[in-house]
């Protein structure tokens, strides 16, 4: 919750990493989440975090116009 997004890095399938952002509604509550998961191959640590950021970023957006 700290960092405004969730990470699953072989959690529900062993080579499978995603990461999450919440979209919130007017009065805090969630709403929706946005998304993304790769092979563990492809979306190492390195692109889980970047995308945590631009999901974060977008997430956030979204909540404001709601």
């Amino acid at each position: 919750r700290d960092r405004g997004w969730a990470e699953a890095a072989g959690e529900r399938e062993e080579d499978l990493n995603a990461v999450a952002a919440p979209v919130l509604g007017p009065a805090g509550a969630l709403v929706a989440i946005l998304g993304v998961q790769g092979p563990a191959v492809r979306f190492d640590p390195r692109a889980m975090y970047s995308a945590a950021g631009f999901l974060r970023e977008r997430a956030a957006l979204i909540s404001a116009t709601l």
